[in-house]
């Protein structure tokens, strides 16, 4: 497949922890500082180019941990999460730096997160239609579920690069036994403990699963709360009265988890084409990180481009 028509949006930081927290990664700067979490997203970043050469990409970061629109609705959201130290930091950054030097868009915001960023670009590409360069297709790089909520087989895909094969939307609906419209009611109904949302206590996977086929929706459900107990699963009698009794908490949980797409961040698909690599920087880079090893690379790709 050729790729130069499609977009690949990155979410970087789980990629960046990958390798942070890998032992095989080795490597300190010329200051002293670690710098393996670097290199291993800079390897990353380059097999992407080598093996795909995509014709726009985007790598979106987190930098909302304690600063999130959704803090201020529901304070406890990723709470059980240490912040970031100065090592993660100078690390993360120096990703941002290598990430444009080989000619990808950056994207970050201390209020929305990742996710948010990607789902914008998702909107945005799948609207425009003035960009001189068309964008046919576009590749969600990433292993989170969380993302299914965007999934269309007419044009987006969910691909953990580095494992898996691209997880369409017929491929969610195998999966799941949910429509991606789903997921975001099915991750409210059962939560999130990872990132700290509360579900409906006593509704797990096959419960949700089971009440999202009978009534479609978050809504449905709620609309038919009362025959609820009527149906055959397990202590429905205690999730019918959950669900009664925590109704607002359920719909600042669907806020929580509903990946947010209205945000305004290119003017047209051409922002985020991927630009030529810049040689001598990303050679100072690399050598400046304790990577030389990887200048070889990127010479061997700009020649082959």
């Amino acid at each position: 497949m050729n790729y130069k028509q499609s977009a690949f949006l990155i979410d970087s930081c789980a990629y960046f922890f990958r390798y942070y927290f890998s032992d095989v990664y080795q490597y300190f700067s010329d200051e002293g500082h670690a710098s393996g979490g670097v290199y291993g997203f800079t390897s990353f970043l380059l097999s992407i180019l080598e093996k795909y050469s995509p014709g726009f990409g985007a790598c979106c970061f987190d930098e909302a941990l304690d600063t999130c629109f959704r803090n201020d609705i529901y304070p406890q959201y990723k709470a059980n999460r240490a912040a970031p130290d100065e090592d993660i930091e100078f690390q993360l950054g120096a990703c941002k730096q290598i990430a444009e030097l080989l000619g990808f868009s950056v994207f970050a915001h201390n209020r929305y997160e990742a996710d948010d960023l990607i789902g914008s670009l998702v909107r945005q590409v799948c609207e425009d239609l003035s960009s001189k360069n068309s964008c046919e297709s576009l590749f969600i790089i990433s292993g989170d579920k969380d993302f299914y909520q965007l999934l269309d087989d007419s044009r987006v895909v969910l691909w953990d690069i580095t494992k898996k094969a691209p997880i369409t939307q017929s491929d969610c609906n195998e999966l799941t036994q949910l429509l991606p419209e789903q997921w975001i009611d099915f991750q409210t109904l059962v939560g999130d403990a990872v990132d700290n949302v509360p579900g409906v206590k006593g509704v797990g996977v096959k419960t949700a699963t089971q009440l999202l086929h009978q009534y479609g929706s978050l809504t449905g459900i709620v609309e038919n709360i009362e025959q609820l107990n009527t149906l055959k699963i397990r202590n429905i009698k205690n999730i019918q009265s959950q669900i009664q009794e925590n109704i607002s908490s359920i719909a600042v949980s669907k806020i929580l988890v509903t990946i947010e797409k209205n945000l305004t961040l290119i003017d047209k698909n051409d922002d985020i084409v991927v630009k030529p690599i810049s040689f001598d920087g990303a050679a100072k880079f690399c050598c400046q990180m304790g990577f030389p090893n990887l200048v070889n690379r990127i010479e061997r790709l700009i020649q082959l481009n």
